[in-house]
Parts: structure tokens; sequence; C-alpha cells
């Protein structure tokens, strides 16, 4: 398959979103789980971490993205806090 890398963030929702399909319960714990990491990924441009120095799967996925000048991607939630799906990011406005 020829991925032009425009489409890249949209072939990591695709892929995740799949994968979700088949296994919804090991997706969500894989994206929900968080680990500690050093100051050096903390620190590093790109990566999103929490405040608290924990780095989950989206993090290091967008972190990639972004250094390579990328959509990010995200995942919905419904009111429970139950993932849904991935999608790309769209900042939210106050």
């Amino acid at each position: 398959m020829d991925i032009k890398q425009t489409d890249i963030t949209q072939q990591w929702i695709n892929y995740l979103n799949e994968l979700f399909k088949i296994d919804k319960e090991a997706i969500s714990k894989l994206v929900e789980s968080r680990v500690s990491c050093n100051d050096g990924i903390c620190d590093h441009p790109n990566v999103q971490v929490t405040m608290d120095g924990k780095l989950g799967f989206v993090g290091l996925i967008n972190g990639f993205l972004i250094s390579n000048g990328l959509e990010r991607i995200a995942y919905s939630e419904d009111d429970d806090g139950k993932i849904l799906g991935f999608v790309k990011y769209v900042m939210q406005k106050n």
C-alpha cells in the first residue's frame, strides 16, 4: 500500500479503529494505561506526557505525528468515559 505523508494520521486512525473493533477491551486498556517516564521523555519537544510525568500510548503516537508536522489523533468517549473509537484531534474552544 502506498501511503502518502498526508494520509498517515488517517491511516493510524483506521488501523486503531480496526483493532478496536476486533478487541475493544484490549485496545481500551492499552490506551488508558500510563507509565512513569524520566525527564528525558518528559522534556522531549514532541512527546505528550501528563502533568505528573506519565506517558500513554496515544501521546507516544502523537509525538511522532507532531514531529512530522502531521495532525494528532484522539479517542472519543461516551458520557461514562468508555472509549468509542479513534478520530482526528480537534482542539476544543472554551
